[in-house]
């Protein structure tokens, strides 16, 4: 195996790891203040993110609760849901 094959090798291992980090792993966010100082603030990940966009309020306990609104949740975001749930179900 030549040294070429062995780098691509190693990166196609660790790219899905990477990726995986990002989905699961809470978001660090710096905001640059007016002070010149920076803050950093730590977020839900970006898969809780996910499902709270998808929320029907059920979930999350802000539901309608028979007033006659429409459940609000946002369709892409739905979408990619399913498709993600789906990829880790084949995930070996």
């Amino acid at each position: 195996m030549s040294t070429l094959d062995a780098r691509l090798l190693v990166d196609a291992r660790q790219r899905p790891r990477e990726h995986t980090r990002d989905l699961i792993d809470p978001q660090t966010v710096a905001i640059a203040r007016d002070d010149d100082t920076v803050t950093r603030h730590v977020g839900p990940s970006l898969m809780a993110q996910l499902r709270a966009a998808v929320a029907t309020g059920d979930e999350t306990g802000l539901g309608a609760r028979g007033r006659g609104r429409p459940l609000v949740i946002v369709a892409g975001a739905y979408d990619l849901l399913a498709d993600v749930t789906a990829d880790d179900a084949d995930w070996p």
